[in-house]
């Protein structure tokens, strides 16, 4: 039984102790496995995230393999598949960059150490189940010495299992610690966030990147630390990657801490399906977001400065198609950007270059080494013009592809301007030779190198002999010294020019006075290179002062020692200098006279004489005083001067002032008035003597003051004096003149504008060296103080200077100054005589600077002799219009006395006639012979009335009497009718309306004759195919006037003519058909009468001219009738043919006219009637009620008559008398 005890218990024993062993195998298994995870992780990482993603993958394979084949339970196996899954996690969520798989290794590890911790318990837990098992094998064993020593054994090799566990497990804890230091440099921000939102997990070592500490956060949701803008999004994402499986990213902005940033992130599914979470890792991209930003701005200013660049920028690829065009190279070439790019670089290139350019450009790309093709070309625009190019080239490249980058300019200004400079340059050879003024090159020590024949003349020598000689052997040796002193500081640099007067010793000995002007022409360091001479022959200028000197002492010499009182004084009438003769004459002292004036010694009663000559004097009236009055002398006592002062105008080296003979003629008005006149006489011709003498004084210092300043410009203006005496145009004339001052002074640039006839825009009238493509910059300045220097200078009248055209606030002038490369302008208004202003003449320098003196003279002689040639011209232009106008007034006065004579014999001839036909008995005449009678009747009407217009239209329109006329529209018209009908063609007719009861209008009929009839001529002329020519002839009673409308429906005007149509000699026809003059009279017809006159038309659209006159008033402000006058008339006389006769010349100016036998003239203004007892008694009773009614008597009438008031006419046969009685105009009483 022993033995059988024995021997089951060795069985078990030894199915034990190979459990032990499988038991302690698999443990090992495990714990190598753990070591060879950590091998892994420690390998060197793979450059990319996705090799790195590979080889953990492979690495967690094997150590699957390994776990599985130790036997460990399922359990751990699937607590090691978590974790790679989490590492696989980790490496998928960060970017593919060597710096983030380091730190996605650096991740895993960390998650290794949490595997391996876990699986460390659950090594301990299976020893703890291994101890288990051998216990409950052992103690049985009835603690026999066998179950001792097996025991002994079996806690020995626990004890080994447990060193190796406890190795390992030292191991694992070095690994995390690793693992952590590393998760600690990560910079990331790891978040495992729920479903919703929520914060489970947070990492990160830096945490001025969280909004709130870690532990604030952890079981918050994450919405609400979000942006409401974002909050949407970021849900979206965390459902989209737990729903799809896949990685997503999220760009979005965050404010922490009051600063705004930028965050990216990569979302990864996390956790179990039942409790699904997202692995959410964002990085801070803060500053790649403002770098990003920064290089986007850079990119707009780099398109910026391309499409803004005045030169073309042209990019084209190795094919050589282009890639780039800016803005400018669609100025340059016309071509639009779409349509360029893509384009071979051969479409700007002419076609006979195009293949040779485009192969230089092809060699240029490829090799970056310029030909001989690049560089000056010739461009193509898009509308088949050539023009001259310059082109920069750099040839780069990215990868295998090679690009060139060229800039353009177009050079057609600068070949202008390069063409220009030649052309001055042969001016200013032409201006050295070809000139009156002596001129030299020299070297710095005064030797000759070149003359001008002008030079060489002055001096007597030839060209080439005077140059071998220098400055100082033809100087005169007392002016040797003051030369070679200034010349010395020319070479040193202290003067760069200078100016004196000096002798030059002629080859025959004879002595030269010249104004000697030198300048030192510099280099571009500034030094000076060689001396520029100008040499003008002063001689004669020298004898004129020498001749002015001794005119000066003469004058002193008079004045002094003139037996009468002398003086000058100023405008304001103080005493300037005094003879002895008048200080004698008045009692004073020359220093006392100094402190008083005039009026101090003038006597009372004549002081406001005196005040009124000074006040004449200085507003420019007179400059010539003679006259006598009276003086207060010093001791009191009144004496008698005769007056002769004559007064000079201001110069630019004196004031105005008066020079004034004062003779003492107190005892000559006691001796009387013949010794007065003798006196007088001496007195004027002493006095003109010294106006003489004094204008003469002043012209010999104008000419003095002329000369200098001529010296500079003599030729020039030569030039311009004989083009102007040559007849040359204003535009020639001013062209030469520009042409001169820019010949003296090489470096201006002058422009002439004049100004427009309505004073608002300048027009260019010269500027030969601007080009011509600038010239529309110039013409149509406008006129104003803050346009620009020259709308400035002639808005002011007075000169205007502008150092620096860069400081204008005007842009526009400005940008005129840039396109013609100037920096400086000094404009001079060019002044009438009459002081108006004509234009400007204005100087352009290239470089910023202030004018000089000499200068200054210079540009205001250049001014003024362009004035002159100004006027001169516009003289010329008004003589020849006068010459035409007063050729038309001389026609016109002798068709107008042909046509007054035609119509007063006419007259002559009617009006008896007439006389005679109202005077037949028509009761008494056959039928037959009436008719004959009244035909004839007629005829004799038509023909007074053609008389009558004839005498209007004769009649002078500036006749000053006519003023005093007024005129019965009505009747008018019934008499000019017939005369304006035929003035016009046939094919066109004239309807006429007018209104009865017009008022009279103050305007003669022969003036409103020629107005009408000037209208109707110009409408039918309107139409040369026909037509209707309408007058309209109203009354408007409220407004107390009268309005005549001439239409027609012609050709009508433009908004210029019908402006201009008033002016005189103004026409649109031929000169030889029209003066010009019609609608110019009839606006003086309208002015005269107190009447406007008003014109509408539009072109093909005929015109409208309506006339409207105020109504003719009285004294008293009552309207007229007829020439002041009522208008009703009757006459009663037993003569029929008598009362015919007058009844005919009553209705001739206006009259309505009855005739009554009864002799009762009832409500008329007129009364004529024969002497006779009824009548008599009728007169007293019509004069009762009508005291401003006349009576005219015909034959003989009594006294009574006389006393009544009535006009007696005694010789009834005098048919002028009776005329003239009736046609009296009598105005009415005030």
């Amino acid at each position: 039984l022993l033995t059988l005890a024995l021997g089951v218990w060795c069985i078990l024993l030894a199915v034990s102790v190979r459990s032990l062993r499988a038991d302690a195998a698999s443990n090992m298994q495990l714990l190598m496995a753990i070591e060879d995870v950590r091998a892994e992780l420690a390998a060197p990482a793979p450059a990319s995230t996705g090799d790195a993603v590979s080889m953990w993958r492979q690495a967690a394979d094997r150590s699957m393999a390994r776990l599985e084949a130790s036997g460990v339970r399922d359990d751990l196996t699937a607590v090691a598949l978590t974790h790679v899954a989490a590492i696989e996690s980790a490496l998928a969520a960060v970017p593919d960059t060597p710096r983030a798989v380091d730190e996605a290794r650096r991740a895993a590890k960390r998650v290794v150490s949490g595997a391996v911790a876990e699986i460390r318990s659950e090594t301990v837990a299976l020893s703890d189940t291994l101890g288990s098992k051998w216990a409950a094998l052992v103690l049985p064993g009835f603690g026999s010495m066998i179950s001792v020593v097996v025991l002994a054994v079996l806690v020995h090799r626990a004890r080994a299992a447990s060193t190796r566990h406890r190795l390992a497990q030292m191991d694992l804890q070095e690994t995390e610690t690793r693992f952590r230091a590393v998760l600690a440099a990560v910079p990331d921000v790891i978040l495992v966030l729920g479903a919703t939102g929520e914060y489970r997990y947070i990492y990160t070592a830096k945490p001025d990147l969280l909004v709130e500490p870690v532990e604030n956060l952890v079981g918050q949701n994450i919405h609400t630390r979000l942006p409401e803008a974002v909050r949407d999004q970021v849900q979206a994402v965390i459902d989209r990657t737990i729903e799809t499986g896949e990685m997503q990213t999220l760009e979005y902005p965050l404010t922490i801490r009051g600063e705004d940033r930028w965050f990216a992130a990569r979302v990864v599914p996390f956790g179990s399906p039942d409790e699904p979470c997202v692995l959410w890792v964002t990085r801070d991209r803060t500053q790649q977001q403002l770098t990003e930003t920064a290089i986007r701005e850079r990119q707009e200013q780099m398109r910026s400065i391309i499409d803004t660049a005045s030169e073309a920028v042209i990019v084209s690829d190795d094919q050589g198609l282009i890639t780039l065009w800016n803005k400018a190279s669609e100025t340059i070439f016309g071509h639009k950007a779409e349509e360029a790019v893509g384009q071979p670089i051969g479409i700007i290139v002419p076609e006979r270059f195009r293949e040779a350019d485009s192969t230089a450009i092809r060699q240029f790309t490829a090799t970056g080494a310029a030909t001989d093709r690049l560089g000056n070309l010739i461009g193509l625009r898009k509308d088949g013009s050539e023009f001259p190019i310059e082109l920069s080239a750099t040839a780069w490249g990215t990868g295998d592809r090679r690009f060139v980058t060229g800039i353009v300019r177009d050079v057609t200004a600068r070949r202008q301007a390069e063409d220009a400079l030649r052309e001055s340059e042969q001016r200013f050879r032409s201006a050295f030779e070809d000139t009156r003024v002596g001129k030299a090159l020299a070297t710095l020590d005064g030797q000759f190198t070149r003359v001008n024949h002008a030079f060489a003349e002055m001096m007597g020598y030839t060209t080439q002999e005077l140059s071998t000689f220098s400055f100082k052997e033809i100087t005169h040796p007392d002016d040797l010294a003051e030369s070679m002193s200034r010349m010395q500081k020319v070479r040193e640099g202290q003067l760069s020019h200078f100016t004196m007067e000096k002798r030059y010793v002629r080859r025959d000995g004879g002595v030269v006075w010249a104004i000697m002007s030198v300048a030192a022409v510099l280099d571009a360091a500034g030094q000076a290179q060689y001396l520029v001479a100008e040499t003008q022959d002063i001689t004669e200028r020298k004898r004129a002062e020498e001749q002015l000197r001794d005119s000066e002492n003469r004058f002193r010499s008079i004045f002094e020692l003139a037996g009468a009182g002398m003086h000058t004084a100023s405008l304001d009438g103080r005493y300037l200098q005094t003879n002895k003769a008048f200080c004698k004459f008045l009692g004073y002292s020359p220093a006392e006279l100094a402190q008083l004036t005039v009026a101090d010694v003038t006597h009372p009663d004549d002081l406001e004489m005196t005040n009124e000559e000074f006040a004449e004097v200085q507003a420019g009236k007179r400059n010539l005083c003679d006259n006598v009055k009276r003086y207060i002398r010093k001791d009191g006592t009144v004496v008698w001067g005769h007056v002769t002062a004559v007064w000079l105008p201001a110069t630019e080296n004196r004031a105005a002032y008066g020079v004034a003979m004062v003779q003492d003629v107190t005892e000559q008005r006691r001796a009387g008035q013949v010794l007065l006149d003798a006196k007088e006489d001496l007195e004027r011709r002493v006095i003109d003597r010294t106006a003489d003498l004094v204008a003469s004084n002043d012209k010999l210092v104008a000419e003095v003051a002329e000369r200098k300043l001529a010296e500079s410009i003599q030729r020039s203006h030569t030039r311009v004096l004989e083009e102007l005496a040559g007849g040359r145009s204003l535009t020639e004339v001013l062209t030469v003149l520009v042409e001169g001052v820019e010949g003296v002074y090489p470096t201006m640039l002058c422009v002439i504008l004049l100004l427009d006839e309505d004073g608002k825009r300048l027009r260019l009238a010269a500027a030969p060296s601007i080009p011509a493509s600038l010239h529309g910059h110039f013409d149509g300045l406008p006129v104003g103080s803050d346009v620009g220097c020259c709308g400035a200078a002639v808005a002011g009248a007075e000169r205007v200077i502008v150092d620096d055209l860069a400081e204008l606030d005007n842009r526009d002038y400005r940008e005129l100054a840039t396109a013609l490369g100037v920096r400086a302008c000094w404009s001079q208004p060019i002044i009438s005589s009459e002081q108006q202003v004509l234009g400007i003449f204005a100087i352009f320098y290239r470089q910023a600077r202030s004018p000089e003196a000499p200068v200054l003279e210079f540009l205001t002689s250049a001014a003024n002799l362009a004035g002159i040639a100004i006027e001169r011209r516009r003289a010329e232009a008004r003589l020849a219009e006068s010459r035409e106008r007063l050729r038309v007034s001389d026609r016109l006065a002798s068709l107008g006395t042909l046509v007054a004579g035609l119509g007063h014999d006419m007259n002559n001839v009617l009006f008896p006639l007439r006389c005679r036909l109202d005077a037949l008995n028509w009761d008494k005449l056959p039928d037959d012979f009436r008719e004959v009678v009244e035909a004839s009747r007629d005829s004799v009407d038509y023909l007074q009335q053609l008389s009558s217009g004839l005498r209007h239209l004769a009649a002078d329109p500036q006749d000053g009497d006519a003023a005093l006329e007024v005129t019965s529209v009505g009747a008018w018209w019934g008499q000019v009718e017939s005369l304006i009908s035929k003035m016009v063609p046939q094919d066109v007719t004239l309807k006429a309306r007018i209104a009865p009861d017009l008022p009279l209008i103050a305007v003669a009929p022969h003036q409103l004759t020629q107005a009408v009839m000037n209208l109707v001529i110009n409408a039918a002329e309107a139409m040369p195919s026909g037509g209707q020519v309408r007058i309209e002839i109203d009354g408007d009673d409220a407004r107390h006037e009268v309005a005549i409308t001439v239409h027609d429906h012609g050709v009508g005007m433009t908004e210029e003519t019908r402006l201009r149509a008033f002016d005189p000699f103004f026409t649109t026809k031929k000169r030889s058909l029209s003066t010009g003059l019609g609608l110019s009279l009839v606006l003086g017809v309208a002015r005269r009468a107190k009447g406007v006159i008003t014109i509408v038309s539009e072109p093909d659209h005929g015109t409208t001219v309506r006339l409207v006159f105020p109504a003719a008033h009285d004294s008293r402000g009552n309207r007229l009738r007829l020439n002041g006058r009522r208008e009703s008339a009757t006459v009663t006389l037993g003569d029929l043919r008598t009362a015919a006769w007058v009844a005919n010349v009553l209705e001739s100016v206006g009259y309505t006219v009855s005739v009554a036998k009864d002799g009762d003239p009832r409500d008329s203004d007129i009364w004529v009637t024969e002497d006779s007892d009824s009548n008599l008694a009728t007169a007293r009773q019509f004069l009762t009620g009508h005291d401003q009614s006349r009576i005219i008597v015909l034959g003989s009438a009594g006294t009574e008559w006389t006393m009544l008031g009535a006009q007696v006419v005694e010789d009834v046969s005098n048919l002028d008398a009776i005329k003239s009685a009736v046609c009296d105009v009598t105005p009415l009483p005030s």
